[in-house]
């Protein structure tokens, strides 16, 4: 066998491509998968959970599918969540301490999608 020839069969068979059909097992492929996944998700995708902090006489309270809870709660509570991903609300009146320790906790968590707002508040004229 040289370099650069394709390899014998034992049975001294050579295959060969027609001409032309260079491309057709990576679009029969492409085909394939199409149709595999047409059908693999027979159910809507869940939505992520609304996260609201707020500060009840000094603490920091987080408020997530209608329930109120500490920052150790919320990290357990966290674990059911990795798949959905969170949506943290706040306000100008949210301390960062309480902000950064949600953050902090949903990533201990295991959560992969974290968002929160990003534009910065209206001008005041």
């Amino acid at each position: 066998m040289h370099p650069g020839e394709p390899p014998r069969l034992p049975c001294r068979l050579r295959l060969e491509r027609p001409a032309g059909t260079e491309k057709a097992p990576r679009r029969l492929l492409w085909a394939a998968l199409a149709c595999a996944s047409a059908g693999c998700s027979t159910r809507p995708p869940e939505s992520r959970i609304a996260l609201s902090i707020a500060t009840v006489e000094g603490e920091c309270r987080f408020v997530a599918e209608g329930r109120s809870m500490s920052l150790e709660a919320l990290t357990a509570a966290a674990a059911a969540w990795r798949r959905r991903g969170v949506y943290i609300a706040q306000t100008l009146e949210t301390p960062y301490k309480c902000f950064g320790g949600a953050v902090f906790a949903l990533q201990r968590a295991g959560v992969k999608k974290i968002g929160w707002p990003a534009e910065p508040p209206p001008a005041k004229d």
